[in-house]
């Protein structure tokens, strides 16, 4: 398979090749990136071929041995990503990094799903709680997965901001979470769902944004108002609170070079 970008849904196709127990085949994920170079550089385009780090492997069928012969079953169909873990494992996990991290978590969960009970959820995934937003108008944002390792990524955002119509929102997201964290920057690499928050090229500690979790959170209240759907948060709330800046650009200005959609992979 290949596509300009390899999202996380098709991964579901692992589970998808376990039916089929008789097929002789091979199954890779290739991503393709492509970049449109600006004309004060004579133009062009780049394409950037990579290979997925992450391997799996693809377990297709169950043997059994039974007298007088051999019989092969298909492995029963799952849910498509394994399940998510419990949230008794994600705290658990978290409290063995530190005995007051579940506490100061779920505290930080309450408040976010306060802004708007109906579209802002932390929801379980396979393997981290993911801070998303149902949009009124379809769609879904992340403002972060927090890993029961203790860290934090807030990949998906660029790109979520892109489809809503402007990626600033996100960079201006992910910039504002970077200001809380020191020595941290967004990583401006590849395509936008792979922007993220980094410090020394590693993803930061939770803990280190929750200690600024009204900044954070502030952060999150500005990105929503900014695409025009909060239905229930008073945009006064964030006049007195230092918030990221308000201006937009539809790409960065040190941009040397924009990325073209070019389909879904």
């Amino acid at each position: 398979m290949i596509g300009d970008g390899i999202r996380e849904s098709a991964e579901q196709i692992a589970e998808y090749l376990k039916q089929f127990v008789g097929i002789r085949f091979t199954f890779a994920l290739a991503e393709l990136a492509i970049f449109e170079m600006p004309a004060s550089v004579g133009g062009g385009i780049i394409v950037e071929p990579r290979v997925l780090v992450r391997t799996v492997e693809i377990e297709r069928a169950v043997v059994r041995v039974v007298s007088p012969g051999v019989t092969v079953d298909p492995l029963p169909v799952t849910d498509g990503r394994g399940g998510p873990m419990t949230r008794k494992e994600f705290y658990d996990q978290l409290s063995a990094i530190d005995a007051d991290l579940p506490r100061k978590v779920q505290a930080f969960f309450k408040r976010y799903t306060a802004l708007d009970e109906e579209a802002c959820k932390d929801e379980l995934a396979r393997a981290s709680c993911i801070l998303r937003w149902y949009r009124k108008s379809g769609g879904k944002v992340n403002f972060g997965a927090l890993f029961p390792d203790g860290t934090l990524n807030t990949n998906y955002i660029v790109w979520n901001a892109e489809e809503i119509g402007n990626p600033q929102i996100g960079i201006d997201y992910s910039e504002a979470v970077a200001g809380l964290i020191p020595g941290a920057a967004v990583r401006k690499k590849g395509n936008y769902w792979t922007w993220n928050v980094r410090v020394n090229n590693k993803l930061p500690e939770i803990s280190e944004v929750l200690a600024k979790s009204d900044a954070w959170l502030r952060a999150i209240e500005k990105a929503i108002l900014d695409s025009g759907s909060l239905r229930s948060l008073d945009s006064t709330r964030l006049r007195s609170g230092a918030g990221p800046s308000g201006t937009h650009d539809l790409l960065p200005r040190h941009h040397c070079a924009k990325q073209t959609p070019c389909g879904s992979g």
